[in-house]
């Protein structure tokens, strides 16, 4: 494996952010009306994150569909946009369905995003407005609606008989699908620096000039069965992305949840000094466990540009509209190697970015975070094969590929995760 570095450069600092063009905000003559059943306030003044006011519906407690809706409205053009929404869900546990419609002819034509999950850890995080993009892939589609000429909306509520669920509603929008991405993007990540993501994972992606996001438990370093130093230095030699999990074993153990907002704080400090101290990216992490909050989040947007969580409801969009909770494919060893491919295959069809999330390879999976090594292997000739970019989170972020030179896979000099490389081979 050996490689002569030619060039070395920075990312850019700046992170892409969203464009978005509202549909509505909710505020005053936004002309949606709300159903029978359940009660609503249209004109919200007390609690919203756009503009002066939004909209609050609250479900009758048993099970009937609560909806705020506009039809007719003229026609908006999502071809090559992706629709995002502001929503706030005060409690999920007797939440049975929260949608979205967009549509045409009084909705008889429709495409249907369910925002509800049954993670335990959810996207749509309890009492706190979120940003949510949703692709078009994970979309219900009833008769023949039309992309390109979208005149009808709602948001449909269900409790799930047990309570009434409150929900607020404050925009609709639409983004662009990413240019510099028109066939997708992958990053393939991994967690808990086991020594498979070396001997595995390593050898088998450099064929293809594939690198990886390691998220990196900086105590497990050099101890047995992990990662060592020498390895995080070769991986990151070769364009490899070695981001953060958690300084310490037992806060990976005890999760970000189960510590204080100021061992928190420490925690955070310590990590991002032994990443930057060695050479290593001190601005991504991924949430130990998945598990977080609206404060752990507010907590780590003061130290890093993203939080990877593994939440899978949808895939992750380009930018993503929540830099915090990154979405992705979780991988465990219930997961089959040709859902992933077809996760893979949607994701170049739609323009989404697709985040995997490996723990352990091995020969034959027993724990949660295990994965056949043979499934990891053909999964790669078959990243490879269908021709989606794969690139880090930190490349994907920055969109550093978007001037880089046209030079295909097996060129003398190659771009690997933000470098120029020439084999060794």
């Amino acid at each position: 494996m050996s490689r002569r570095l030619l060039t070395l450069f920075e990312q850019p600092v700046g992170l892409a952010t969203p464009a978005y063009t509202f549909l509505t905000q909710f505020q005053a003559g936004h002309g949606y009306t709300n159903n029978a059943g359940g009660s609503a306030d249209l004109n919200d003044t007390t609690d919203y994150t756009l503009g002066t006011q939004s909209v609050q519906a609250t479900s009758d407690g048993a099970a009937a569909a609560k909806t705020i809706k506009k039809t007719g409205f003229t026609a908006v053009d999502f071809t090559g946009q992706i629709p995002v929404v502001w929503i706030k869900v005060d409690d999920h546990t007797k939440l049975a369905a929260l949608q979205l419609y967009l549509g045409d002819t009084n909705l008889a034509n429709y495409y249907r995003w369910e925002m509800k999950t049954t993670q335990a850890n959810k996207y749509l995080t309890a009492g706190d407005w979120c940003v949510m993009s949703l692709p078009w892939d994970h979309a219900t589609t009833t008769g023949t609606p039309n992309r390109a000429a979208i005149t009808d909306a709602q948001f449909r509520l269900v409790d799930d008989a047990s309570g009434a669920v409150t929900v607020h509603y404050n925009g609709i929008a639409k983004m662009p699908l990413p240019a510099d991405w028109p066939n997708g993007v992958c990053s393939i990540t991994f967690d808990d620096s086991y020594a498979s993501q070396y001997d595995t994972a390593f050898a088998k992606m450099d064929d293809f000039s594939f690198p990886g996001t390691l998220y990196t438990i900086c105590e497990y370093i050099d101890a047995g069965g992990r990662l060592s130093m020498a390895n995080l230095r070769e991986m990151r030699g070769l364009g490899w992305q070695v981001a953060g999990h958690s300084y310490t074993a037992a806060t990976h153990a005890a999760r970000f949840t189960g510590i204080t907002a100021a061992e928190l704080h420490s925690e955070l400090v310590s990590m991002r000094q032994w990443l930057k101290g060695n050479g290593f990216d001190p601005n991504h992490l991924a949430y130990p466990g998945g598990e977080f909050d609206k404060a752990i989040e507010d907590i780590c947007n003061q130290y890093v540009q993203t939080s990877r969580t593994i939440h899978q409801l949808m895939r992750e969009s380009v930018p993503p509209t929540g830099r915090q909770k990154l979405r992705v494919l979780y991988v465990t060893n219930t997961t089959t190697l040709a859902s992933v491919q077809t996760e893979i295959d949607d994701a170049y069809t739609n323009q989404d970015w697709i985040i995997l999330a490996f723990h352990n390879l091995v020969a034959a999976p027993g724990a949660t975070t295990e994965w056949a090594i043979a499934d990891f292997e053909s999964l790669m000739d078959y990243i490879d094969t269908k021709g989606i970019p794969v690139r880090t989170v930190g490349d994907v972020m920055a969109r550093g590929s978007a001037a880089r030179p046209a030079l295909a896979r097996h060129d003398r000099f190659q771009w690997r995760g933000g470098h120029l490389w020439r084999s060794g081979r």
